[in-house]
């Protein structure tokens, strides 16, 4: 059986449902997110060992980030899109798994093509 929260005690923000407006555009809804805040999604599924292999490093990054960062202005959050939010998946056109978003100041999603480095992902 896997666990569908592989980021329950770790330092990255998970995100539901809720926390999202889907839509053509999907954004990360306003509760959530203050207008000026800025964050990365990584959209996984707990099925994928690509994205178990992930867990550690996304983590790595969200510790390094909320060290020089407060929390309220830059989020590492990590959503299920398999089985808790499929919607977001059709509608942010993920096609495969681990896939990587920045999430912009007004809450959109923007797609980001990475080889998974800590170089390349603190360089987004």
């Amino acid at each position: 059986m896997t666990d569908k929260n592989l980021y329950r005690d770790t330092n990255v923000i998970v995100l539901e449902d809720e926390d999202f407006i889907i839509s053509e555009t999907p954004r990360v809804r306003s509760s959530l997110w203050n207008k000026g805040d800025m964050g990365y999604l990584m959209a996984y599924a707990d099925w994928c060992p690509h994205c178990r292999n992930k867990v550690d490093m996304w983590d790595d990054l969200a510790t390094e980030i909320h060290e020089l960062y407060p929390q309220d202005r830059f989020l590492v959050t990590a959503a299920n899109i398999d089985t808790e939010i499929p919607g977001l998946a059709r509608a942010a056109g993920v096609k495969g798994v681990p896939t990587l978003f920045r999430i912009l100041e007004d809450g959109s999603l923007e797609r980001k093509e990475t080889d998974w480095s800590m170089e390349d992902l603190e360089a987004f």
